[in-house]
């Protein structure tokens, strides 16, 4: 009954031919602002309840995480349970903002830099046990190799990609707080190091994932003031995309379109201090929609 009535608010919803309907979809929303012992943020919380909210009215099933609720064992609980749901036709959808870093690459020879990009979770700190509440991005690499090959991943990460990997704020003329600007070795480490099997992964590195980062490598990441809230640039043009805002975009939204709104639309929100990317994998043809469309309505 469930998968019945979901199918028939799919189709009314978005006017699909007879027989057909939306992929189901499966997500992982974090975000966090209330850091521990990091700068505090004021926007990554905003980002993901805006792209919950506008993944949900999709009819997606969505695993909200912020703030104290994101540690590392809450995250990858919830990665490997909606990667599991996620059956051929299906949708996974992984989003992330807050804090990143690098530091020294754990498997050597495995980055061209030298160094493993890493996201952090609100209890992070810099030795011991509370080192352990971040995931490094061969881990990230390896979790959505699970996905099933025949469904499609999205990946969103809304943090930096350098060597500072940090949010910044965008204050408009008054003082910017002291940013979080990267760690060096972290001490008394508490997580193995990643098995050999995922040297050379990365986040968007699979067929059938669509990644996209908020920025280049040497790039910061300001949080900017958009309609009032402090926001990331690349989660609220992600979220405008999802829902058709104004008429445009939406699931139907070509990937080659969606792709080149991303880089234009977050960019000019940041006043041009960031890059962000859209990474679309060979497998998928530009113009396949941003939301698959599947003519069993997703699997359960």
């Amino acid at each position: 009954m469930k998968q019945a009535i979901r199918i028939v608010l799919a189709a009314a919803l978005f006017a699909l031919p007879l027989g057909q309907a939306r992929a189901a979809i499966y997500a992982v929303v974090v975000g966090v602002d209330a850091y521990e012992r990091l700068p505090k943020l004021t926007g990554a919380v905003n980002d993901a309840r805006d792209l919950a909210g506008a993944l949900t009215a999709l009819g997606a099933e969505v695993e909200l995480i912020v703030d104290a609720e994101a540690t590392r064992r809450r995250v990858t609980d919830a990665l490997d349970r909606q990667i599991r749901r996620a059956g051929a036709g299906d949708l996974f959808v992984f989003t992330y903002a807050g804090h990143g870093l690098q530091e020294p690459e754990a498997i050597p020879g495995d980055e061209a830099d030298g160094r493993d990009e890493t996201i952090v979770f609100a209890g992070f700190g810099e030795s011991g046990p509370r080192a352990g509440e971040r995931l490094r991005d061969n881990e990230i690499g390896a979790i959505l190799g699970q996905v099933d090959p025949a469904a499609r991943a999205f990946v969103l990460i809304d943090s930096c990609h350098s060597g500072t990997m940090t949010r910044q704020m965008d204050l408009r003329g008054r003082d910017a707080p002291t940013r979080f600007a990267g760690i060096g070795r972290i001490s008394d480490d508490p997580l193995p190091t990643p098995a050999a099997r995922t040297k050379g992964l990365d986040i968007g590195g699979g067929a059938n994932v669509i990644f996209v980062a908020a920025a280049r490598d040497e790039e910061q990441i300001p949080e900017v003031e958009i309609e009032g809230r402090m926001r990331g640039a690349v989660s609220w043009t992600v979220a405008r995309a999802l829902e058709g805002a104004s008429g445009f975009g939406g699931p139907d939204m070509p990937l080659a379109e969606f792709q080149t709104y991303v880089r234009a639309q977050a960019r000019a929100l940041s006043a041009a201090r960031q890059t962000p990317s859209v990474n679309l994998p060979p497998d998928i043809a530009p113009d396949a929609p941003l939301v698959p469309a599947t003519a069993l309505g997703g699997s359960q």
